[in-house]
């Protein structure tokens, strides 16, 4: 096994989108690449909530949800007097490719933002990326 892989199979995601289908394919990609603990939530507002309760490694975060949609809550994470909840890694996921659109991510200070429909290897890219920021951080084993 590859450090990368041991580093997947420590791995906490949580995944907040508003179409349960959605976040069951999620949930069996996460499974394809051995992240062990998987957590869900519905719109922004209870995505805050299982992130304080579950303190997962990333979250993946549809962008348009009600009440609270991903900007609404990335903001909540990125203004959090918790440094830990500050640090959280959020990649935005999302139907909208409007160059605006993902300009905006980038600028509230996202870690990444895969257009949907994506496949299991665009995830696996973004999450990489992610693991080698939070073992650089001691957040995570060291690759």
């Amino acid at each position: 096994m590859t450090a990368l892989e041991d580093a997947y199979r420590s791995l906490k995601v949580l995944i907040i989108d508003d179409q349960e289908t959605f976040r069951i394919t999620i949930g069996v990609m996460l499974d394809h690449l051995g992240v062990p603990e998987v957590f869900e939530a519905e719109d922004g507002a209870g995505g805050f909530e299982e992130l304080m309760r579950s303190r997962p490694d990333a979250v993946l975060c549809d962008m348009h949800m009600t009440p609270m949609d991903g900007q609404a809550f990335l903001r909540l994470v990125r203004e959090a007097s918790d440094e830990w909840v500050r640090g959280t890694p959020v990649i935005f996921l999302s139907g909208d490719n409007n160059l605006d659109t993902v300009r905006g991510a980038a600028r509230q200070h996202s870690d990444g933002y895969l257009v949907k429909p994506f496949q299991v290897e665009d995830l696996k890219g973004q999450l990489d990326i992610i693991i080698a920021r939070l073992a650089e951080r001691g957040r995570l084993k060291a690759l």
